[in-house]
Protein backbone atom coordinates (compact mmCIF):
# COMPACT_ATOMS: atom_id res chain seq x y z
CA UNK A 1 0.00 0.00 0.00
CA UNK A 2 1.07 3.60 -0.52
CA UNK A 3 2.75 5.31 2.41
CA UNK A 4 2.04 9.01 2.81
CA UNK A 5 4.75 11.43 3.84
CA UNK A 6 5.07 11.75 7.59
CA UNK A 7 3.15 8.57 8.43
CA UNK A 8 4.27 6.35 11.27
CA UNK A 9 4.12 2.57 11.40
CA UNK A 10 0.97 2.90 13.50
CA UNK A 11 -0.65 5.18 10.90
CA UNK A 12 0.05 2.75 8.09
CA UNK A 13 -1.18 -0.21 10.12
CA UNK A 14 -4.46 1.57 10.88
CA UNK A 15 -4.94 2.50 7.22
CA UNK A 16 -4.47 -1.19 6.40
CA UNK A 17 -6.97 -2.28 9.05
CA UNK A 18 -4.29 -3.83 11.26
CA UNK A 19 -4.93 -3.45 14.98
CA UNK A 20 -2.04 -2.40 17.22
CA UNK A 21 -3.05 -1.67 20.83
CA UNK A 22 -2.32 1.78 22.23
CA UNK A 23 -3.60 3.91 25.08
CA UNK A 24 -1.81 7.23 24.63
CA UNK A 25 -2.26 8.17 20.97
CA UNK A 26 -4.77 10.80 19.91
CA UNK A 27 -5.88 12.09 16.52
CA UNK A 28 -4.75 15.67 15.81
CA UNK A 29 -1.75 15.32 18.16
CA UNK A 30 1.86 14.22 17.63
CA UNK A 31 2.40 10.71 18.90
CA UNK A 32 3.60 10.46 22.47
CA UNK A 33 5.07 7.00 22.97
CA UNK A 34 4.08 6.84 26.64
CA UNK A 35 2.09 3.64 27.07
CA UNK A 36 4.58 1.26 25.37
CA UNK A 37 1.77 -0.95 24.10
CA UNK A 38 2.34 -0.39 20.39
CA UNK A 39 5.76 -2.04 20.40
CA UNK A 40 6.52 -3.88 17.14
CA UNK A 41 9.39 -5.75 15.50
CA UNK A 42 11.10 -4.14 12.51
CA UNK A 43 13.70 -6.02 10.45
CA UNK A 44 17.12 -4.42 10.82
CA UNK A 45 16.12 -2.41 13.88
CA UNK A 46 17.22 -3.33 17.40
CA UNK A 47 14.75 -3.91 20.23
CA UNK A 48 11.04 -3.26 20.00
CA UNK A 49 10.39 0.24 18.60
CA UNK A 50 7.02 1.90 19.32
CA UNK A 51 4.84 1.94 16.20
CA UNK A 52 3.38 5.35 17.09
CA UNK A 53 6.68 7.23 16.87
CA UNK A 54 8.60 5.22 14.26
CA UNK A 55 8.50 6.74 10.74
CA UNK A 56 7.27 4.31 8.10
CA UNK A 57 9.22 3.58 4.91
CA UNK A 58 8.34 1.63 1.78
CA UNK A 59 10.90 -1.13 2.31
CA UNK A 60 10.08 -1.76 5.96
CA UNK A 61 9.33 -5.33 7.13
CA UNK A 62 7.17 -5.07 10.27
CA UNK A 63 5.74 -7.70 12.62
CA UNK A 64 2.82 -6.26 14.60
CA UNK A 65 1.48 -9.38 16.32
CA UNK A 66 3.29 -12.41 17.67
CA UNK A 67 3.57 -14.14 21.02
CA UNK A 68 6.74 -12.33 22.08
CA UNK A 69 5.18 -8.93 21.40
CA UNK A 70 1.94 -9.87 23.13
CA UNK A 71 3.84 -11.08 26.19
CA UNK A 72 5.55 -7.71 26.41
CA UNK A 73 2.22 -5.97 26.06
CA UNK A 74 0.62 -8.20 28.68
CA UNK A 75 3.33 -7.34 31.17
CA UNK A 76 2.79 -3.63 30.58
CA UNK A 77 -0.98 -3.97 31.03
CA UNK A 78 -0.61 -6.16 34.12
CA UNK A 79 1.52 -3.48 35.76
CA UNK A 80 -1.18 -0.95 34.97
CA UNK A 81 -3.84 -3.25 36.41
CA UNK A 82 -1.90 -3.69 39.62
CA UNK A 83 -2.93 -0.12 40.52
CA UNK A 84 -6.21 0.04 38.63
CA UNK A 85 -9.54 -1.40 39.89
CA UNK A 86 -9.77 -4.52 37.74
CA UNK A 87 -12.67 -6.66 38.92
CA UNK A 88 -14.49 -5.87 35.67
CA UNK A 89 -11.63 -7.60 33.85
CA UNK A 90 -10.66 -10.63 35.92
CA UNK A 91 -13.88 -11.53 37.78
CA UNK A 92 -15.05 -15.12 37.24
CA UNK A 93 -18.66 -13.92 37.14
CA UNK A 94 -18.03 -11.19 34.59
CA UNK A 95 -20.30 -12.56 31.88
CA UNK A 96 -23.24 -13.19 34.22
CA UNK A 97 -22.77 -9.80 35.79
CA UNK A 98 -22.84 -8.03 32.43
CA UNK A 99 -25.98 -9.92 31.44
CA UNK A 100 -28.09 -9.30 34.54
CA UNK A 101 -26.69 -6.19 36.22
CA UNK A 102 -27.07 -3.72 33.40
CA UNK A 103 -27.36 -0.54 35.48
CA UNK A 104 -24.43 0.89 37.44
CA UNK A 105 -24.79 1.46 41.17
CA UNK A 106 -25.09 5.05 42.35
CA UNK A 107 -21.77 5.46 44.15
CA UNK A 108 -19.05 8.06 43.88
CA UNK A 109 -15.79 6.24 44.58
CA UNK A 110 -14.95 3.71 41.88
CA UNK A 111 -13.60 0.37 43.07
CA UNK A 112 -15.11 -2.19 40.71
CA UNK A 113 -16.93 -2.90 37.49
CA UNK A 114 -20.46 -1.87 38.45
CA UNK A 115 -19.30 1.53 39.67
CA UNK A 116 -17.31 2.58 36.61
CA UNK A 117 -18.76 5.26 34.28
CA UNK A 118 -16.63 3.87 31.43
CA UNK A 119 -18.01 0.37 31.85
CA UNK A 120 -19.59 0.43 28.39
CA UNK A 121 -16.61 1.99 26.61
CA UNK A 122 -13.26 1.33 28.27
CA UNK A 123 -10.10 1.43 26.14
CA UNK A 124 -8.10 -0.45 28.77
CA UNK A 125 -10.66 -3.23 28.98
CA UNK A 126 -10.69 -3.56 25.18
CA UNK A 127 -6.94 -4.10 25.18
CA UNK A 128 -7.15 -6.59 28.06
CA UNK A 129 -9.64 -8.65 26.09
CA UNK A 130 -7.52 -8.43 22.93
CA UNK A 131 -4.48 -9.71 24.82
CA UNK A 132 -6.46 -12.48 26.51
CA UNK A 133 -5.64 -11.41 30.07
CA UNK A 134 -7.84 -13.34 32.52
CA UNK A 135 -6.04 -12.78 35.82
CA UNK A 136 -3.67 -10.34 37.47
CA UNK A 137 -0.79 -12.01 39.32
CA UNK A 138 0.44 -8.81 40.92
CA UNK A 139 -1.02 -7.74 44.24
CA UNK A 140 -3.58 -4.97 43.75
CA UNK A 141 -2.48 -1.67 45.29
CA UNK A 142 -5.41 0.73 45.50
CA UNK A 143 -4.16 4.32 45.39
CA UNK A 144 -6.90 5.48 47.77
CA UNK A 145 -6.97 9.02 46.37
CA UNK A 146 -9.86 11.28 47.27
CA UNK A 147 -12.67 11.73 44.77
CA UNK A 148 -12.48 15.32 43.48
CA UNK A 149 -15.91 16.92 43.09
CA UNK A 150 -15.40 20.53 44.12
CA UNK A 151 -15.60 21.81 40.53
CA UNK A 152 -18.69 21.90 38.30
CA UNK A 153 -19.62 19.52 35.49
CA UNK A 154 -17.21 16.60 35.92
CA UNK A 155 -15.71 14.39 38.62
CA UNK A 156 -12.12 13.26 38.90
CA UNK A 157 -11.22 9.88 40.36
CA UNK A 158 -7.50 9.52 39.81
CA UNK A 159 -7.58 6.04 41.32
CA UNK A 160 -8.48 5.06 37.76
CA UNK A 161 -5.78 7.14 36.08
CA UNK A 162 -3.15 5.22 34.09
CA UNK A 163 -1.02 8.32 33.31
CA UNK A 164 -1.56 8.03 29.55
CA UNK A 165 -1.25 11.82 29.29
CA UNK A 166 -4.19 12.26 26.91
CA UNK A 167 -5.98 14.82 29.10
CA UNK A 168 -2.81 16.87 29.61
CA UNK A 169 -2.04 16.96 25.92
CA UNK A 170 -5.53 17.74 24.64
CA UNK A 171 -5.81 20.58 27.15
CA UNK A 172 -2.42 22.03 26.24
CA UNK A 173 -2.04 21.30 22.54
CA UNK A 174 -5.61 21.40 21.22
CA UNK A 175 -7.58 23.55 23.67
CA UNK A 176 -4.49 25.71 24.39
CA UNK A 177 -5.44 26.12 28.06
CA UNK A 178 -2.71 24.13 29.88
CA UNK A 179 -4.88 23.55 32.94
CA UNK A 180 -3.55 20.02 33.54
CA UNK A 181 -0.02 18.73 34.00
CA UNK A 182 1.99 15.78 35.30
CA UNK A 183 2.94 16.52 38.90
CA UNK A 184 5.33 14.91 41.40
CA UNK A 185 7.80 12.21 40.40
CA UNK A 186 8.29 8.45 40.23
CA UNK A 187 5.65 6.30 41.89
CA UNK A 188 3.94 9.47 43.15
CA UNK A 189 3.37 10.88 39.64
CA UNK A 190 -0.19 11.99 39.01
CA UNK A 191 -2.31 14.34 36.92
CA UNK A 192 -3.24 17.61 38.61
CA UNK A 193 -3.56 21.34 38.15
CA UNK A 194 -0.75 23.75 38.94
CA UNK A 195 -0.25 23.96 42.73
CA UNK A 196 -3.27 21.72 43.22
CA UNK A 197 -5.76 24.54 42.52
CA UNK A 198 -9.38 23.85 41.67
CA UNK A 199 -10.23 23.93 37.98
CA UNK A 200 -12.31 27.06 38.54
CA UNK A 201 -9.25 28.84 39.94
CA UNK A 202 -7.13 27.91 36.92
CA UNK A 203 -9.51 29.49 34.41
CA UNK A 204 -10.63 26.12 32.99
CA UNK A 205 -13.41 26.56 30.41
CA UNK A 206 -14.90 23.13 31.22
CA UNK A 207 -15.05 22.19 27.55
CA UNK A 208 -14.90 18.51 28.50
CA UNK A 209 -12.13 17.63 26.05
CA UNK A 210 -10.20 15.96 28.87
CA UNK A 211 -13.25 13.89 29.78
CA UNK A 212 -13.76 12.82 26.18
CA UNK A 213 -10.22 11.51 25.72
CA UNK A 214 -9.88 9.74 29.09
CA UNK A 215 -9.64 6.00 28.33
CA UNK A 216 -10.57 4.71 31.78
CA UNK A 217 -13.20 6.92 33.42
CA UNK A 218 -10.81 8.77 35.71
CA UNK A 219 -12.59 11.88 34.39
CA UNK A 220 -16.36 11.56 34.07
CA UNK A 221 -19.28 13.86 33.31
CA UNK A 222 -21.18 14.21 36.56
CA UNK A 223 -24.65 14.64 35.12
CA UNK A 224 -24.51 11.74 32.67
CA UNK A 225 -22.29 9.09 34.26
CA UNK A 226 -24.98 6.81 35.68
CA UNK A 227 -27.35 6.18 32.80
CA UNK A 228 -25.66 2.95 31.71
CA UNK A 229 -25.80 1.66 28.16
CA UNK A 230 -27.59 4.04 25.81
CA UNK A 231 -30.73 3.04 23.93
CA UNK A 232 -29.72 5.03 20.87
CA UNK A 233 -27.41 7.75 19.57
CA UNK A 234 -28.32 10.48 17.07
CA UNK A 235 -25.97 12.79 15.20
CA UNK A 236 -27.07 16.41 14.90
CA UNK A 237 -25.65 19.89 15.52
CA UNK A 238 -25.77 22.10 18.59
CA UNK A 239 -28.14 25.07 18.40
CA UNK A 240 -26.81 27.12 21.32
CA UNK A 241 -24.55 29.25 19.14
CA UNK A 242 -24.10 29.73 15.41
CA UNK A 243 -20.91 27.69 15.16
CA UNK A 244 -23.26 24.67 15.29
CA UNK A 245 -20.73 22.09 16.42
CA UNK A 246 -21.46 18.48 15.52
CA UNK A 247 -22.78 16.48 18.47
CA UNK A 248 -23.84 12.92 19.16
CA UNK A 249 -26.92 12.83 21.37
CA UNK A 250 -27.23 9.92 23.78
CA UNK A 251 -30.81 8.75 24.40
CA UNK A 252 -32.01 6.63 27.32
CA UNK A 253 -35.60 6.02 28.47
CA UNK A 254 -36.79 8.28 25.66
CA UNK A 255 -34.86 11.26 27.04
CA UNK A 256 -31.67 13.07 26.12
CA UNK A 257 -29.12 12.01 28.74
CA UNK A 258 -25.82 13.09 27.16
CA UNK A 259 -24.17 14.98 24.34
CA UNK A 260 -20.62 14.37 23.16
CA UNK A 261 -18.68 15.86 20.23
CA UNK A 262 -19.07 14.25 16.82
CA UNK A 263 -15.49 13.35 15.80
CA UNK A 264 -16.45 13.53 12.11
CA UNK A 265 -17.81 17.09 12.24
CA UNK A 266 -16.11 20.17 10.87
CA UNK A 267 -15.36 21.27 14.43
CA UNK A 268 -12.83 18.41 14.73
CA UNK A 269 -14.55 16.66 17.62
CA UNK A 270 -14.49 19.70 19.94
CA UNK A 271 -17.27 21.40 21.93
CA UNK A 272 -17.70 24.16 24.47
CA UNK A 273 -19.20 23.76 27.93
CA UNK A 274 -22.73 24.41 26.65
CA UNK A 275 -22.73 21.73 23.97
CA UNK A 276 -20.86 19.18 26.07
CA UNK A 277 -22.58 19.41 29.46
CA UNK A 278 -25.64 21.67 29.32
CA UNK A 279 -27.96 20.40 26.59
CA UNK A 280 -29.40 17.45 28.55
CA UNK A 281 -30.27 19.43 31.71
CA UNK A 282 -31.69 22.28 29.61
CA UNK A 283 -33.90 20.04 27.48
CA UNK A 284 -35.13 18.05 30.50
CA UNK A 285 -35.74 21.07 32.72
CA UNK A 286 -39.00 21.08 34.66
CA UNK A 287 -39.71 24.64 33.45
CA UNK A 288 -40.51 23.55 29.90
CA UNK A 289 -43.80 24.75 28.41
CA UNK A 290 -45.93 21.61 28.15
CA UNK A 291 -49.27 22.57 26.59
CA UNK A 292 -51.04 25.52 24.94
CA UNK A 293 -52.45 28.17 27.26
CA UNK A 294 -55.08 30.86 26.69
CA UNK A 295 -55.87 33.73 29.04
CA UNK A 296 -59.41 33.57 30.37
CA UNK A 297 -60.65 35.85 33.17
CA UNK A 298 -57.04 36.88 33.72
CA UNK A 299 -55.92 33.24 34.17
CA UNK A 300 -53.84 31.19 31.76
CA UNK A 301 -55.85 28.04 31.15
CA UNK A 302 -54.59 24.87 29.37
CA UNK A 303 -56.48 24.27 26.11
CA UNK A 304 -56.22 22.09 23.04
CA UNK A 305 -54.11 23.27 20.13
CA UNK A 306 -57.08 24.13 17.92
CA UNK A 307 -58.51 26.53 20.49
CA UNK A 308 -55.14 28.18 21.11
CA UNK A 309 -54.52 28.72 17.38
CA UNK A 310 -58.03 30.10 16.85
CA UNK A 311 -57.59 32.45 19.79
CA UNK A 312 -54.28 33.71 18.38
CA UNK A 313 -55.73 34.22 14.89
CA UNK A 314 -58.84 36.04 16.08
CA UNK A 315 -56.76 38.22 18.36
CA UNK A 316 -54.39 39.27 15.55
CA UNK A 317 -57.32 40.07 13.24
CA UNK A 318 -58.40 42.85 15.60
CA UNK A 319 -55.30 44.93 14.88
CA UNK A 320 -54.05 46.82 11.87
CA UNK A 321 -50.70 45.86 10.31
CA UNK A 322 -49.06 48.95 11.82
CA UNK A 323 -50.06 47.82 15.32
CA UNK A 324 -48.65 44.28 14.99
CA UNK A 325 -45.02 43.33 15.59
CA UNK A 326 -42.96 40.14 15.47
CA UNK A 327 -39.93 39.10 17.51
CA UNK A 328 -37.99 36.43 15.63
CA UNK A 329 -35.45 34.64 17.79
CA UNK A 330 -32.08 34.11 16.15
CA UNK A 331 -32.17 30.66 17.81
CA UNK A 332 -34.99 29.57 15.47
CA UNK A 333 -34.07 27.15 12.71
CA UNK A 334 -34.43 28.31 9.11
CA UNK A 335 -37.81 26.68 8.59
CA UNK A 336 -39.31 28.32 11.67
CA UNK A 337 -37.84 31.76 10.90
CA UNK A 338 -39.09 31.58 7.31
CA UNK A 339 -42.63 30.81 8.48
CA UNK A 340 -42.58 33.75 10.90
CA UNK A 341 -41.47 36.08 8.12
CA UNK A 342 -44.17 34.62 5.86
CA UNK A 343 -46.80 35.32 8.52
CA UNK A 344 -45.57 38.90 8.84
CA UNK A 345 -45.82 39.28 5.05
CA UNK A 346 -49.36 37.89 4.96
CA UNK A 347 -50.41 40.27 7.75
CA UNK A 348 -48.81 43.16 5.88
CA UNK A 349 -46.47 44.30 8.64
CA UNK A 350 -42.78 45.17 8.54
CA UNK A 351 -42.57 45.59 12.30
CA UNK A 352 -39.96 42.94 13.00
CA UNK A 353 -37.27 42.64 15.65
CA UNK A 354 -34.66 39.90 15.77
CA UNK A 355 -33.92 38.67 19.27
CA UNK A 356 -30.37 38.71 20.65
CA UNK A 357 -28.92 40.78 17.78
CA UNK A 358 -25.16 40.68 17.32
CA UNK A 359 -22.76 43.26 16.00
CA UNK A 360 -19.22 43.01 14.70
CA UNK A 361 -17.44 40.16 12.94
CA UNK A 362 -19.00 36.94 11.74
CA UNK A 363 -17.35 35.13 14.65
CA UNK A 364 -18.81 37.58 17.16
CA UNK A 365 -22.22 37.12 15.57
CA UNK A 366 -21.84 33.35 15.85
CA UNK A 367 -21.00 33.43 19.54
CA UNK A 368 -23.31 36.24 20.63
CA UNK A 369 -26.11 36.29 18.11
CA UNK A 370 -27.98 33.02 18.57
CA UNK A 371 -27.93 29.49 17.23
CA UNK A 372 -28.96 30.51 13.71
CA UNK A 373 -28.00 34.17 13.60
CA UNK A 374 -26.65 33.99 10.04
CA UNK A 375 -29.64 32.03 8.74
CA UNK A 376 -32.20 34.41 10.25
CA UNK A 377 -30.27 37.39 8.87
CA UNK A 378 -30.21 36.04 5.32
CA UNK A 379 -33.84 34.91 5.42
CA UNK A 380 -34.78 38.43 6.48
CA UNK A 381 -32.97 39.82 3.47
CA UNK A 382 -34.48 37.22 1.13
CA UNK A 383 -38.01 38.11 2.26
CA UNK A 384 -37.66 41.67 0.94
CA UNK A 385 -37.36 43.17 4.40
CA UNK A 386 -34.61 45.74 4.74
CA UNK A 387 -32.26 45.80 7.71
CA UNK A 388 -32.76 49.54 7.99
CA UNK A 389 -36.37 48.84 8.97
CA UNK A 390 -35.44 46.19 11.50
CA UNK A 391 -36.89 47.31 14.81
CA UNK A 392 -35.13 47.26 18.14
CA UNK A 393 -36.82 45.42 21.02
CA UNK A 394 -37.63 48.66 22.85
CA UNK A 395 -39.35 49.98 19.71
CA UNK A 396 -41.47 46.88 19.21
CA UNK A 397 -42.58 46.97 22.85
CA UNK A 398 -44.67 50.06 22.00
CA UNK A 399 -46.92 48.11 19.61
CA UNK A 400 -50.35 46.85 20.62
CA UNK A 401 -50.09 43.23 19.38
CA UNK A 402 -46.83 41.28 19.58
CA UNK A 403 -46.01 37.75 18.42
CA UNK A 404 -42.70 36.66 19.97
CA UNK A 405 -40.70 33.46 19.71
CA UNK A 406 -38.61 34.11 22.80
CA UNK A 407 -38.67 35.70 26.23
CA UNK A 408 -38.09 39.44 25.89
CA UNK A 409 -38.25 41.92 28.73
CA UNK A 410 -40.37 45.02 28.12
CA UNK A 411 -43.14 43.57 25.94
CA UNK A 412 -45.31 42.27 28.78
CA UNK A 413 -47.66 45.29 28.62
CA UNK A 414 -48.83 44.66 25.05
CA UNK A 415 -52.62 44.51 24.63
CA UNK A 416 -52.36 41.18 22.85
CA UNK A 417 -49.25 39.08 23.40
CA UNK A 418 -48.54 35.72 21.77
CA UNK A 419 -45.44 33.83 22.91
CA UNK A 420 -44.17 30.75 21.12
CA UNK A 421 -41.32 29.43 23.23
CA UNK A 422 -39.62 26.47 24.90
CA UNK A 423 -39.49 27.67 28.52
CA UNK A 424 -41.87 29.39 30.88
CA UNK A 425 -40.80 32.97 31.56
CA UNK A 426 -42.03 36.35 32.76
CA UNK A 427 -43.12 36.98 29.19
CA UNK A 428 -45.24 33.80 29.08
CA UNK A 429 -46.78 34.67 32.46
CA UNK A 430 -48.14 37.89 30.93
CA UNK A 431 -49.13 36.46 27.56
CA UNK A 432 -52.61 36.25 26.04
CA UNK A 433 -51.67 33.00 24.27
CA UNK A 434 -48.83 30.59 25.07
CA UNK A 435 -47.74 28.18 22.32
CA UNK A 436 -45.23 25.53 23.52
CA UNK A 437 -42.43 24.88 21.01
CA UNK A 438 -39.89 22.09 20.69
CA UNK A 439 -36.19 22.74 21.19
CA UNK A 440 -33.52 22.33 18.51
CA UNK A 441 -32.76 18.83 19.81
CA UNK A 442 -36.32 17.58 19.28
CA UNK A 443 -37.17 18.72 15.78
CA UNK A 444 -35.99 18.41 12.19
CA UNK A 445 -34.74 21.50 10.42
CA UNK A 446 -31.65 23.35 9.28
CA UNK A 447 -29.35 26.16 10.33
CA UNK A 448 -26.93 28.32 8.36
CA UNK A 449 -23.71 28.08 10.34
CA UNK A 450 -21.39 31.05 10.73
CA UNK A 451 -19.11 29.67 7.99
CA UNK A 452 -21.98 29.89 5.46
CA UNK A 453 -22.71 26.15 5.38
CA UNK A 454 -26.27 24.85 5.58
CA UNK A 455 -26.40 22.11 8.24
CA UNK A 456 -29.18 19.76 9.28
CA UNK A 457 -30.84 19.42 12.67
CA UNK A 458 -32.07 15.91 13.46
CA UNK A 459 -34.68 15.08 16.07
CA UNK A 460 -33.04 12.95 18.76
CA UNK A 461 -36.14 12.25 20.88
CA UNK A 462 -39.92 12.28 20.63
CA UNK A 463 -41.75 15.62 21.12
CA UNK A 464 -41.91 16.89 24.69
CA UNK A 465 -45.45 16.78 26.16
CA UNK A 466 -47.76 18.64 23.71
CA UNK A 467 -45.08 20.93 22.31
CA UNK A 468 -44.80 21.21 18.53
CA UNK A 469 -42.14 22.31 16.02
CA UNK A 470 -42.07 26.09 15.57
CA UNK A 471 -42.75 25.94 11.85
CA UNK A 472 -45.84 23.77 12.40
CA UNK A 473 -47.28 26.18 14.97
CA UNK A 474 -46.76 29.25 12.79
CA UNK A 475 -48.10 27.42 9.75
CA UNK A 476 -51.30 26.64 11.65
CA UNK A 477 -51.66 30.35 12.43
CA UNK A 478 -51.07 31.11 8.74
CA UNK A 479 -53.87 28.75 7.79
CA UNK A 480 -56.18 30.83 9.95
CA UNK A 481 -55.53 33.69 7.52
CA UNK A 482 -56.30 31.56 4.49
CA UNK A 483 -52.73 30.66 3.56
CA UNK A 484 -52.71 26.92 2.71
CA UNK A 485 -49.50 26.86 0.65
CA UNK A 486 -47.37 24.87 3.10
CA UNK A 487 -48.09 21.30 4.21
CA UNK A 488 -44.71 19.61 4.78
CA UNK A 489 -41.26 20.51 6.05
CA UNK A 490 -39.89 20.03 2.56
CA UNK A 491 -42.40 22.60 1.26
CA UNK A 492 -40.88 25.13 3.63
CA UNK A 493 -37.31 24.16 2.86
CA UNK A 494 -37.74 24.31 -0.90
CA UNK A 495 -38.66 27.99 -0.59
CA UNK A 496 -35.23 29.02 0.66
CA UNK A 497 -32.64 26.23 0.63
CA UNK A 498 -31.21 27.04 -2.81
CA UNK A 499 -30.76 30.69 -1.87
CA UNK A 500 -29.11 29.93 1.47
CA UNK A 501 -26.73 27.49 -0.19
CA UNK A 502 -25.39 30.41 -2.23
CA UNK A 503 -24.21 32.24 0.88
CA UNK A 504 -20.42 32.41 0.90
CA UNK A 505 -18.15 34.00 3.45
CA UNK A 506 -14.69 34.19 1.84
CA UNK A 507 -13.27 36.00 4.88
CA UNK A 508 -13.80 32.79 6.87
CA UNK A 509 -11.37 30.67 4.89
CA UNK A 510 -8.27 31.75 6.78
CA UNK A 511 -9.87 30.66 10.04
CA UNK A 512 -9.91 26.98 9.02
CA UNK A 513 -6.23 26.57 8.21
CA UNK A 514 -5.70 24.24 11.16
CA UNK A 515 -7.70 22.05 13.51
CA UNK A 516 -7.44 24.45 16.44
CA UNK A 517 -9.68 27.27 15.19
CA UNK A 518 -12.63 26.43 17.44
CA UNK A 519 -10.65 26.22 20.73
CA UNK A 520 -8.91 29.45 19.75
CA UNK A 521 -12.02 31.54 19.23
CA UNK A 522 -13.68 30.06 22.30
CA UNK A 523 -10.61 30.95 24.34
CA UNK A 524 -10.68 34.52 23.03
CA UNK A 525 -14.39 34.88 23.79
CA UNK A 526 -14.19 36.55 27.19
CA UNK A 527 -17.94 37.02 27.61
CA UNK A 528 -19.78 33.89 26.40
CA UNK A 529 -23.50 34.02 25.76
CA UNK A 530 -25.36 31.75 28.13
CA UNK A 531 -28.86 32.14 26.73
CA UNK A 532 -31.33 30.35 24.48
CA UNK A 533 -34.40 32.08 23.09
CA UNK A 534 -34.02 34.86 25.62
CA UNK A 535 -33.79 32.50 28.59
CA UNK A 536 -30.78 32.78 30.90
CA UNK A 537 -29.34 29.26 30.91
CA UNK A 538 -27.47 29.82 34.15
CA UNK A 539 -30.90 29.71 35.81
CA UNK A 540 -31.50 26.27 34.30
CA UNK A 541 -28.08 24.70 34.92
CA UNK A 542 -26.63 25.23 38.39
CA UNK A 543 -23.07 24.29 37.40
CA UNK A 544 -23.18 26.85 34.58
CA UNK A 545 -24.12 29.54 37.08
CA UNK A 546 -21.12 28.57 39.22
CA UNK A 547 -18.83 28.83 36.19
CA UNK A 548 -20.20 32.22 35.17
CA UNK A 549 -19.85 33.64 38.68
CA UNK A 550 -16.27 32.36 38.88
CA UNK A 551 -15.40 34.13 35.61
CA UNK A 552 -16.83 37.49 36.65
Amino acid sequence: MEIKEGQTVLDVARDAGIYIPTLCTLDQLPNFGACRLCLVKIEGMRGFPPACSTPATDDMDVITDDEELNNLRRNVVLLLLSEHPNSCIVCDDKELCEKYRTCPMKAGQITGCQLCPNKEDCDLREIVEHLGIEKVDYEFNYKNLNLEREDPFFDRDYNLCILCGRCVRVCEEIREMSVLAFTKRGHETRIDTAFGKSHLETGCRFCGACVDVCPTGALSARGTKWHGKLDSEVKTVCGLCNINCGIVVGVKWGKVVSTVPDPTSYTNGQLCVLGRFCIAPIINHFDRLKYPLVRKDDWLIPVEWEEAIDYAVEGLKKYSPNDIGFVISSDLNNEAAFMMLELARVLGTTNIAVGTPAEGSVVQEALQGGGNALGVTHLYRMSDFTEEKLMKPDEISKLKAIYTTQHLAGIEEAEFLIIQDVFASKTSECASVVLPALSFIETEGSVLSFDGTLRSLNAAVEPYAKARPDWVITNDVLKGFGNENISTLEDVRSAFKDELKKVTLPEMQELFLDGKWLPRILKENKDPQYSYRGTDLTKKVGDLRILKEANQ
